[in-house]
């Protein structure tokens, strides 16, 4: 019975870890999800735009401010002619104002920030 019991465990450790791999980012070693399914970007031209391009889940996005006070993610809507409503992704607010209890709450199983967003970083490894 033990024997089966550490098989079972170490089966699931496997396929638990095949689930992520392991990539080098601007901060070192990370470990991203094979097939992330709530995505939050932290910048709306160079990595939101890419990853609806790409058909990824999109979550959540850093974007832009009209004079109104109306949010629009820069490059999706100058390229695509579409905004956060089209793809039903949550505004999470402009540069150096994001709101990490807001992405939390979301749950996201990616995060991807541009390397210049370095202040946010302490707040995020907390989720």
């Amino acid at each position: 019975m033990r024997l089966a019991l550490l098989l079972v465990g170490w089966v699931f450790a496997l396929s638990a870890a095949a689930q992520t791999r392991t990539l080098e980012d601007a901060n070192g070693m990370v470990e991203i999800p094979l097939e992330p399914k709530r995505i939050v970007s932290l910048n709306d031209a160079s990595i939101t735009h890419p990853l609806i391009e790409l058909g990824a889940s999109v979550v959540a996005s850093h974007g832009r401010l009209e004079f109104d006070g109306t949010p629009y993610l820069r490059g999706v809507r100058d390229f695509r002619g579409e905004g956060f409503e089209d793809h039903d992704i949550a505004f999470l607010g402009v540069f150096n104002q994001l709101d990490v209890e807001h992405i939390a709450a979301l749950a996201p199983d990616l995060i991807i920030a541009p390397p210049w967003q370095q202040e946010v970083l302490p707040g995020l490894e907390r989720i």
